[in-house]
């Protein structure tokens, strides 16, 4: 996309996405307004791990040398001491 106010708005809607279900249609618009994705530049697996960490209040994921170090939010269902 040329246009960086466009390609703005597009970053910002896919970000905003709450559920799964919410990906399949914005990547029909997109393809639609678009046409085809150029290799890599369709919205993937990232934005479901987004829309996960999203749903499990998870507020920051960090790569450490032994793995994964998870920050959730105050509010989060999940007990991380398990």
């Amino acid at each position: 996309m040329a246009d960086a106010d466009v390609r703005l708005n597009l970053y910002r809607r896919l970000s905003g996405l709450r559920e799964d279900e919410e990906l399949g249609p914005m990547k029909e618009e997109m393809h639609d307004r678009f046409g085809r994705f150029p290799r890599g530049g369709q919205p993937s697996g990232g934005h479901v791990v987004r829309l996960l960490l999203k749903k499990l209040r998870v507020t920051r994921l960090d790569v450490v040398p032994d793995g994964l170090l998870v920050t959730f939010s105050a509010d989060t269902a999940v007990n991380p001491a398990n």
